[in-house]
């Protein structure tokens, strides 16, 4: 027998201090949720939307370790301190929190000795029931770098790019990019009449869709500055434009002001539709709908080399089970880059689970055995994971049996059999 436990009533938000830009959230809270209270309050300070839809849990998201598209966007970095039910039934507070009297639990996560909010986030060992966050100070001027990749052997250059761009300067900043084919799920549905109803879409297909949306690319890439004054932006501007001079592709946009990375989380768009045989309908849930997604999402380390192996094996391995390479990356750090490989395809049609399913098992294969592998599972990437080459394994076992001797918290969880 299982339980399933909804933590969705437990949606309040209980705490909020401006003056040191912290909130203490209940699991049920949600991004629209927040974005609203903190439009509410006027709040000097900016949320970090991730590309799900407004109504799923910022807690929930910590616990995988989501990445948001905003300032402090690797947000289980931002976290102050959690207070945990465990399988016993008692409840703890990590850091500081354990001091009934402490000033600085909220603000300080690590606290004095061990410190354990992180072994709670992407394991079995607990249930988050109180989450502090950071939130971070709104931005008041930004501006986008615009980078039209003409073709797939000119990505390495433009990485080399943006990696330097990221790595020398101390200024934040927010740098993705994506394969032409992942631009055009944002505008239109597979195009089964002009594809005649073969699959995956064959290279004149695909320039003809290109040109009919005016995507004369091979890559996006999309960099974000931003600061707290028109000179910090101007800054970045220039050590970008001295960077690229030699460099073709690169439109800078317009200065924008008046608190720019405040944006409200997006509904559900119709990428998850593009495989389907009908329109995306007007209120959509891509469940019931029958669309289907699985997403592999892989930390690569920041070069040129790295991310050109995994995105050469994705594209061909995606092509041997008739799937388009809808690519996209998202740099959340100096050092790393998420590459993630979305497979779309159609639940309603005979044997495209199955299809599906194996074409995620061999690629996920394929990456891990050259040294690649996923950030956070996806509900199947675990249970393909090899055996660990040190202790870890026999380490995390030791924790959950002692804190969870009955196995009664997700039992298998992030672990490896």
């Amino acid at each position: 027998m299982s339980v399933l436990v909804d933590l969705s009533r437990m949606d309040k938000i209980l705490e909020y201090d401006e003056g040191l830009g912290y909130v203490t959230l209940e699991p049920g809270v949600t991004q629209k949720q927040l974005y609203e209270f903190l439009k509410s309050k006027n709040a000097p300070y900016s949320l970090s939307t991730t590309g799900s839809a407004p109504d799923t849990s910022i807690v929930g998201n910590i616990c995988e370790r989501g990445v948001g598209k905003a300032p402090y966007g690797f947000r289980s970095h931002y976290v102050g301190s959690l207070e945990v039910l465990l399988p016993s039934g008692e409840f703890m507070h990590t850091g500081f929190g354990r001091f009934a009297n402490s000033k600085v639990a909220k603000v300080y996560p690590e606290g004095i000795g061990p410190s354990f909010y992180d072994i709670f986030l992407q394991s079995n060992y607990g249930i988050i029931t109180k989450l502090t966050m950071f939130l971070a100070p709104m931005p008041k001027y930004s501006q986008i770098i615009d980078i039209s990749i003409a073709r797939d052997e000119d990505l390495p250059k433009y990485l080399q790019l943006l990696h330097t761009f990221n790595f020398f300067s101390a200024s934040r900043k927010l740098i993705m990019f994506r394969k032409d084919l992942q631009m055009l799920t944002l505008k239109t549905q597979y195009p089964w009449k002009a594809a005649k109803g073969k699959t995956p879409l064959s290279s004149d297909v695909i320039e003809q869709l290109k040109k009919q949306y005016d995507i004369n690319y091979a890559w996006k890439a999309v960099v974000l500055v931003y600061g707290y004054t028109q000179e910090e932006v101007a800054a970045q501007i220039n050590y970008c434009k001295s960077l690229a001079k030699d460099i073709d592709g690169i439109v800078i946009t317009q200065l924008f002001s008046d608190n720019t990375m405040g944006d409200q989380p997006k509904n559900i768009g119709n990428t998850t539709y593009w495989r389907m045989k009908t329109k995306p309908p007007k209120v959509k849930n891509p469940d019931t709908d029958g669309c289907g997604l699985i997403r592999l999402s892989i930390a690569v380390p920041f070069t040129a080399e790295n991310i050109g192996e995994v995105i050469e094996m994705m594209t061909n391995v995606v092509a041997e089970y008739k799937y388009e390479p809808f690519i996209e990356a998202h740099c959340i750090s100096e050092r790393v880059v998420v590459v993630i490989a979305p497979i779309i395809f159609d639940r309603t049609q005979p044997g495209e689970d199955e299809n599906a399913l194996n074409c995620h098992d061999a690629l996920l294969k394929l990456l891990m055995s050259k040294g690649y592998y996923p950030y956070r599972d996806n509900g199947r990437a675990m249970s393909l994971f090899p055996s660990s080459s040190d202790s870890f394994d026999t380490f995390q076992k030791t924790i959950k049996n002692a804190i969870d001797p009955d196995g009664i918290f997700s039992p298998g969880r992030y672990e490896i059999e």
